[in-house]
């Protein structure tokens, strides 16, 4: 639970940074617009109110909801700024339509799914799990709609899973998404309701109900991933801003505000071209499985040394700096190997067009300015 409230409060900051009117000196700040699966609702407001305390200048409007509905919206235009969906396919299926940048989704969490029942319920759940929902032929069981919402689509398969779903479909009654759904059940108007773990266990719910943990097998796994949406009409210049894991371990393994880590990591990736080697990279051919393998493996290279300069610029100079400052301190400090570095990039730089064997190289010349720091 540690590592996704880490990556919320990171893509929070990061958001802040990069989008316009968000940033210090920029007048009165747009709100950051965050469109969130509806199973998030508790743990999501929690963060919120934290990060406002953190910075009270940026405010944050959460909408929560079906994946499925947010997806359709955001293929259409509808302005958010982050989208955290109840699965990985959704976001990725708007990296693949342009509507997000490729290599910007995140994964934050692993849903879990309950079959939660009211307290005063006959139903043997705790005992008997899903076949406590046979014990009568009347019981009304609510379940997220599967058309457009990753929990509704956990809940089927389970029920599949456990051989009930022909048994009990005739009895099933959809919520448009995963909150509407556990409210049906709160309110009385189902018997029970399959419903995500993180809403079962929040205070309103735990207080009033009981539930059984559906096994992590019984349905496809539910790998919850964001994406910053509405980010290609933004510009491709903001791909590196959004390497939100990257900035995240920084942040961990440095022991500092991710806002800090990642100030001086976007200053570092413009002060070495990193954007232009990307840029390089993505014009590699393609046209085998080898050739998208080294491409692959250039850009994951890539970015390890970008942390990797980072984490040395961290650890060597004072926090109360300016990251420009930060950055010329250090590289004061190691000026033979910057000197060196230096003028091996320039070269590659001006060459007309990078090929695997310049951009090897120059991957190379930036871990060895790590390598060779002091």
């Amino acid at each position: 639970m540690r590592t996704c409230r880490f990556t919320f409060m990171a893509a929070l900051w990061l958001l802040a940074i990069a989008l316009p009117g968000a940033a210090r000196g920029a007048g009165k700040a747009e709100p950051l617009r965050v469109a969130a699966a509806a199973d998030l609702r508790f743990a999501l407001d929690e963060l919120i109110v934290r990060y406002r305390q953190l910075r009270p200048e940026v405010e944050v409007s959460p909408s929560y909801g079906s994946s499925g509905l947010f997806f359709a919206q955001l293929s259409n235009g509808a302005p958010f700024d982050l989208f955290l969906s109840a699965d990985a396919a959704y976001p990725r299926r708007l990296v693949q339509d342009g509507v997000a940048l490729e290599g910007s989704e995140f994964p934050y969490a692993v849903g879990r799914i309950v079959l939660w029942v009211q307290k005063g319920s006959p139903l043997p759940v705790e005992a008997a799990g899903l076949q406590a929902l046979l014990a009568g032929t009347d019981h009304r069981i609510a379940i997220a709609n599967p058309e457009h919402a990753p929990y509704g689509q956990a809940a089927v398969a389970a029920l599949r899973r456990f051989g009930l779903y022909d048994q009990v479909k005739e009895r099933l009654v959809f919520g448009q998404n995963a909150a509407q759904t556990a409210q049906f059940a709160e309110t009385g108007n189902v018997d029970a309701a399959i419903i995500p773990l993180s809403l079962a266990i929040a205070p309103a719910l735990a207080a009033e109900g009981r539930h059984w943990v559906i096994p992590i097998d019984a349905h496809p796994k539910l790998e919850q991933v964001g994406v910053p949406a509405d980010l290609a009409m933004r510009g491709a210049s903001l791909l590196n801003v959004f390497q939100l894991l990257d900035v995240t371990q920084i942040a961990e393994q440095a022991h500092i505000p991710a806002e800090e880590a990642a100030r001086v990591y976007l200053t570092l990736s413009e002060r070495y071209a990193v954007d232009a080697m990307l840029t390089r990279i993505s014009g590699l051919p393609r046209s085998d499985r080898w050739q998208a393998l080294a491409r692959a493996a250039l850009r994951y290279d890539l970015y390890a040394a970008l942390e990797a300069l980072t984490l040395a610029v961290l650890g060597s100079t004072p926090s109360g700096e300016e990251p420009t400052s930060r950055i010329e301190r250090w590289e004061r400090d190691n000026a033979a190997a910057v000197a060196r570095a230096a003028q091996t990039l320039e070269e590659i730089r001006r060459l007309e067009k990078g090929d695997l064997a310049s951009l090897s190289v120059a991957l190379r010349t930036l871990r060895g300015v790590v390598r060779n720091s002091g």
